[in-house]
C-alpha cells in the first residue's frame, strides 16, 4: 500500500471512530474536510477536554491512526467515502426504486387523479377502477366515454409529478452520504435546490432573497447563472402575484417540475463519465466494486472499518471464493432485498466460505425476488457464476491501466463549467456529490 492511500484509509478510520460521538464528529469532519493533519485534529481533541474526546482519543493512539495534512483535498466528503467504503449496500438498496417505476402505472394513475372525482366515479361497474388498468385500456375508456382531456396539460403533469417522485428518492438516498441529514423526515416538505440556495422574504414593502454565499458559489463554478437567474424570475413572479403557491413542492399541480428530466438528460449527457453508460451494466460495476473489496481487502472488508465479519488472520480470498461470496451477497441482499446489517451476523474465514455462501442462500429462501436487473449475477450455480466473473471490467484491477476518479470528476467539472448546461435546480434533484463538498467544506 502506498503512502496516500495508507494515510487515507486512517482518515476513513478517524470517521469509523468519531461517527459515534455526535459532540464532536461535526469538529472532526470540519478538519477533514479543511486538509488538516491527525495533528491538528488530536489538539482539536484536546482543546474540547469533555468524555467523548477522550474516548476518541484513546481509539486514536489505538488505532494507531496518523496522517499527514493534505496538499490536495479530496474531491468528496469524507463522510461519503466513509459511507460507501463501509456499507455501500445501503445505498445500492435505496438506488433500486428505479426498478418499481412503471411508466404505463404512472401515467394511468395520473390521468386518475386529475379526472375523476374522488366519490363520484366510485362503483363496481365503472371502468376506471378495473384491477391494474392499462394505458391502453385508459385511451379506449377516455374514447368510448368521450372524456375531455386537455393534452398538453396532462403531458406536463405526467412528466412533472414523475420528476418530483424520481427527485424525492434521489434525495433521500444523497441525504444518507450527508452528515445531520439522515434524521426522519418523513413528514418534512422535501426543498428543491433553488430554495435550499436562496431564501426569499416578503412585507408589505420589500421583497429580500437572501442567497447563501457558499452554495452560491458552487453554482457559479458549475456555470449555473442562467438558472440562477430563471430561479430569481420565478421568485419574482410568486411575489407579484399572491395567487401562485409559495413552494413548489406543496403544489398540487406538479408542472413546474415538467422539464426537469429532460435538463437533468441533456446536463448528464454533455458532462457524464462514462463510467456508466447503460443500466444493464450496473450489476456488472457492483459485483466488480464487491469482489474488489473481498480480494484486497478493502472497503467493506478491510480490517478496520469494514462491514463484512471477516477473518484477516487467514490468507486472501481466491477469485472463485470471491466470485462465491459476492454472488451470496448480491443473492441475499440485492435480489431478495434482505436487510444488508443481516451480513453481519455470519463469520467469514477462508476454509467457511462454501458455509458462508449456504447460509447467505438459507437465510433468504423464503422471500421471493424483488429485482430482475440484479438476477443475473445472483445465480448461486457454480458453472455460470465463474463465467460472469471471469468478465467482470477491468475499472478496479491493479494490474490493469485505469484512469484515476480523480480525473473522471475533475472533467466533469470542467464540462459543466465550460459548457453551462442548465442544472434543473427548480426541482428535487441532488447535485452532484461534489458539489455538496464544495457547499459543505467552503
Amino acid at each position: 500500500m502506498t503512502n496516500d492511500g495508507r494515510e487515507f484509509g486512517n482518515r476513513i478510520q478517524l470517521v469509523h471512530e468519531a461517527r459515534q460521538y455526535k459532540e464532536i464528529f461535526g469538529d472532526v469532519l470540519k478538519c477533514l474536510a479543511q486538509g488538516k493533519g491527525s495533528n491538528d485534529i488530536v489538539a482539536m481533541l484536546l482543546n474540547h477536554n469533555n468524555s467523548q474526546s477522550k474516548v476518541l482519543l484513546h481509539a486514536i493512539e489505538k488505532n494507531r491512526v496518523a496522517f499527514t495534512s493534505e496538499q490536495e483535498k479530496h474531491p468528496y466528503s469524507y463522510y461519503a467515502m466513509y459511507i460507501v467504503l463501509h456499507n455501500p449496500l445501503i445505498i445500492f438498496q435505496s438506488l433500486q426504486f428505479f426498478e418499481t417505476i412503471s411508466l404505463h402505472r404512472h401515467i394511468v394513475r395520473t390521468w386518475l387523479k386529475m379526472y375523476t372525482h374522488p366519490l363520484g366515479n366510485i362503483n363496481n361497474n365503472n371502468p376506471l377502477f378495473e384491477y391494474d388498468l392499462s394505458i391502453d385500456r385508459l385511451i379506449e375508456i377516455i374514447e368510448e366515454k368521450n372524456y375531455i382531456t386537455n393534452k398538453e396539460e396532462f403531458q406536463s403533469e405526467v412528466k412533472g409529478s414523475l420528476a418530483q417522485n424520481i427527485g424525492e428518492h434521489l434525495k433521500a438516498t444523497f441525504d444518507k452520504l450527508t452528515w445531520g441529514n439522515q434524521t426522519n423526515q418523513a413528514n418534512v416538505t422535501p426543498a428543491s435546490l433553488f430554495s435550499e440556495i436562496c431564501t426569499p422574504t416578503k412585507n408589505e414593502f420589500h421583497l429580500h432573497l437572501d442567497f447563501d454565499a457558499a452554495k452560491l458559489s458552487s453554482m457559479i463554478n458549475l456555470g449555473q447563472i442562467d438558472s440562477l437567474m430563471e430561479g430569481i424570475k420565478t421568485e419574482l413572479l410568486k411575489a407579484h402575484n399572491n395567487n401562485l403557491t409559495h413552494s413548489i413542492v406543496s403544489c398540487s399541480s406538479h408542472s413546474n417540475f415538467a422539464g426537469a428530466i429532460d435538463e437533468l438528460s441533456k446536463w448528464y449527457k454533455c458532462a457524464s463519465t462514462g463510467l456508466i453508460k447503460k443500466i444493464e451494466s450496473v450489476p456488472s460495476l457492483i459485483a466488480s466494486l464487491l469482489e474488489f473489496d473481498l480480494l484486497y481487502r478493502k472497503g467493506m472488508a478491510s480490517e478496520g472499518f469494514g462491514f463484512i465479519r471477516i477473518d484477516h488472520s487467514r490468507k486472501k480470498l481466491t477469485t472463485r471464493d470471491c466470485a462465491k461470496v459476492v454472488t451470496g451477497i448480491i443473492h441475499h441482499t440485492l435480489f431478495k432485498a434482505a436487510n444488508s446489517y443481516d451480513l453481519q451476523k455470519f463469520y467469514l474465514s477462508g476454509p467457511s466460505v462454501d458455509h458462508y455462501f449456504e447460509a447467505l442462500i438459507t437465510a433468504v429462501e423464503n422471500l421471493a425476488p424483488q429485482s430482475k436487473l440484479m438476477k443475473p449475477w445472483a445465480n448461486p450455480e457454480h458453472g455460470p457464476m465463474i463465467e460472469k466473473f471471469k468478465k467482470l471490467p477491468s475499472y478496479l484491477k491493479p494490474q490493469k491501466n485505469y484512469e484515476k476518479i480523480r480525473n473522471k470528476i475533475n472533467q466533469q467539472q470542467r464540462l459543466s463549467r465550460d459548457e453551462a448546461i442548465p442544472y434543473p435546480i427548480y426541482s428535487l434533484f441532488p447535485f452532484p456529490l461534489w458539489v455538496e463538498y464544495v457547499e459543505k467544506t467552503h
